[in-house]
């Protein structure tokens, strides 16, 4: 599967002539008649700048994500531009948030050009407005899986890329629960909108992908095509329902296992999903660049391998806590950090257990 766009549109409000498409690609796609049909729905009121603006044209639909900016070097001190494509409507109900996440992406690289270039880049460099439409509506008709824009112009480098695997990998169960294994950085927070942040959040080896969608209000394809994204570039990877009344055992794979290396690791997952720096000695402290806790565990590398090796002497996780009277770690990411890394696995009753 690929990206699939009918048309690519440019279009913004002239202060002489108002409303106006100005680009488009292919030439002579939308008649000037149709524009002026939707174009307050293009160019809209206040309300729904910054929002993706979907409007069904018969079989197709168009989808837009207006901006709007304010400096002294526009004419009545106000510019609206908007970036559209026009998708069939087949495609857009199956893979909507697909097409949403590339026009607001769009959107907010050219609204950023706009701001670095002292809100004058639109104007001056409408030649390359209209390349980058081409080479849109031209990757998507080479069915690539990638947008992928890169000029150079007057000292000015543009790149834009944009990419999402398409949902042709085995869907992502309700059940299991996402678990960080590299750490997410967002180098341009505009390139991650407020539905996928809270996902974001929601990743802490506690919620399952359900309660991820509940927590979220966000729908189940949406969810788990962002959570399957995440999984194949490799920021996550999934465990198995966590409850209390679980068995866990330790694989043979434990005796091999170097206890430095296990406990540096243990510290980096457990840092990733808790989002607490651990302090390997001394007092609790507080970090001053982002005023997050930093949490001694009070444990060093023996601890560890005996919390793995105490699970599988316990009945069930709840057994396994009353013995060891843990306070100060989270049991969740201890299990799911055992299971991550194959140490551990949970006991199937049905499943003789074959001893280490």
């Amino acid at each position: 599967m690929s990206f699939q766009i009918f048309g690519c549109f440019y279009c913004e409000f002239n202060t002489t002539k108002g409303r106006e498409l100005v680009f488009q690609y292919p030439h002579n796609y939308l008649k000037t008649d149709e524009f002026n049909k939707i174009s307050k729905y293009m160019i809209p009121r206040e309300e729904l700048w910054n929002k993706t603006v979907s409007l069904k044209l018969g079989n197709s639909y168009l989808l837009g994500y207006p901006k709007y900016l304010t400096h002294s070097n526009y004419d009545r001190t106000k510019f609206q531009f908007n970036f559209c494509i026009l998708i069939d409507n087949e495609e857009y109900e199956s893979n909507y948030y697909l097409y949403e996440l590339l026009i607001q992406k769009i959107g907010n690289t050219f609204e950023k050009l706009e701001i670095e270039s002292n809100f004058c880049f639109m104007k001056k460099n409408t030649d390359i407005i209209l390349l980058f439409l081409e080479t849109l509506y031209e990757n998507a008709k080479e069915n690539k899986q990638c947008i992928n824009f890169n000029i150079g112009k007057d000292n000015i480098n543009i790149h834009f890329f944009f990419q999402y695997f398409f949902n042709d990998f085995s869907k992502v169960k309700s059940y299991l629960i996402p678990i960080w294994i590299k750490k997410f950085n967002i180098k341009d927070k505009k390139d991650i909108n407020d539905s996928i942040d809270k996902i974001i959040q929601n990743i802490n080896c506690i919620n399952n992908v359900k309660q991820i969608e509940k927590i979220c209000n966000l729908s189940s394809n949406y969810v788990e095509y962002i959570l399957m994204n995440l999984r194949i570039q490799g920021m996550i990877s999934f465990v198995d329902s966590f409850r209390y009344d679980n068995i866990y055992r330790a694989n043979k794979e434990i005796i091999k296992i170097n206890k430095d290396n296990l406990f540096n690791e243990f510290k980096e997952f457990y840092q990733l999903n808790n989002q607490i720096q651990i302090k390997e000695n001394g007092e609790n402290n507080v970090n001053n660049n982002n005023n997050e806790l930093i949490l001694d565990i009070s444990i060093d590398q023996d601890i560890l391998y005996r919390y793995y090796i105490g699970l599988t002497k316990a009945q069930d996780v709840t057994d396994f806590l009353i013995n060891y009277d843990i306070k100060n770690i989270n049991i969740n990411i201890l299990i799911a950090f055992g299971v991550y890394k194959n140490i551990i696995r949970k006991l199937n009753p049905l499943i003789p257990f074959e001893k280490i």
